[in-house]
């Protein structure tokens, strides 16, 4: 047993040249850099531009106030996305949705209740002429059903 430990202890030693050895023979060292590089490109490959970015996401406070009446219907969003169309913007995806900021339990104050849109890029101005403003300046939207 004794012998097994010394021998493997050998291996392990640098040999003339400063490598080190393994029990079971040479072990190349790996470098990190190539891993990290690969690593680095597949992260990177995620943020590249793909159809997605070609869609742009948009939201519009529905007007719903607390202890009113909700306007957060399903009547109410196809008025929104019909609007939108008539002007030529081609709507991939709606819904109703609320923007997940906290909110004073006060009557009369908005409840935060929004219309979410999916549009082409190009119908960008159109939306914001009508109301609608980047979803991305509501990150912690949501969607939910509509009344």
């Amino acid at each position: 047993m004794r012998q097994a430990a010394r021998r493997d202890a050998q291996a392990l030693r640098p040999d003339a040249t400063g490598r080190r050895g393994s029990a079971l023979g040479w072990a190349p060292r790996l470098s990190r850099a190539p891993l990290t590089s690969a690593l680095l490109a597949l992260l990177l490959q995620g943020c590249s531009g793909t159809a997605e970015s070609a869609a742009s996401r948009f939201y519009k406070p529905t007007g719903s106030l607390q202890c009113s009446a909700s306007v957060s219907t399903r009547r109410h969003l196809d008025a929104e996305v019909a609007a939108l169309e008539a002007g030529g913007a081609k709507v991939e995806a709606r819904s109703c949705g609320v923007d997940g900021k906290m909110r004073p339990a006060v009557c009369g104050a908005p409840n935060g209740d929004i219309f979410l849109v999916t549009l082409d890029a190009a119908a960008a101005p159109l939306a914001q002429r009508r109301g609608f403003r980047p979803a991305g300046e509501v990150p912690q939207a949501q969607v939910a059903s509509c009344d």
